[in-house]
């Protein structure tokens, strides 16, 4: 709870449109706080969100984020480092391993031209290939 709930050092007065109003006292309803704490709620979680184009998930989206990445995620770093792993492949040479990660558009150009039951094998071959075409064995 924001700690304006229990000691407010400032009131402040800010009009607000209706409309605006009605959604956020249906959301204190349905989390039986008062209008006051909802608002202090909700100013105390977006302090820090002043970038021009912030992204927002509901919590159904964030759900179908979470089933498609395969883990719940709770923070922006989590879900960058989900999309990253997912769209990265992994070269291994003896203990060595190396990184390397794909545009989703290419992801996708692979995929579809991929007829093989294995997608990863089939980057493999891929890979091996190129470097081998690049190195004059092919």
């Amino acid at each position: 709870m924001p700690t304006t709930q229990t000691a407010p050092q400032v009131l402040v007065r800010v009009p607000l449109d209706t409309d605006l109003v009605e959604a956020y006292e249906k959301q204190a309803e349905a989390q039986r706080v008062p209008l006051e704490d909802m608002l202090a709620i909700r100013l105390e979680q977006t302090v820090e969100q002043h970038d021009t184009r912030p992204i927002h998930f509901n919590d159904a989206e964030r759900q179908e984020l979470d089933f498609l990445l395969g883990k719940n995620v709770s923070s922006a770093r989590e879900i960058i480092e989900r999309v990253r792993r997912a769209l990265s492949i992994a070269i291994k040479e003896g203990s060595t391993r190396t990184f390397l990660t794909l545009k989703p558009n290419l992801v996708t150009r692979l995929k579809s031209r991929c007829f093989e039951p294995d997608f990863e094998k089939f980057l493999h071959r891929l890979i091996r290939e190129g470097l081998e075409r690049e190195a004059g064995l092919r």
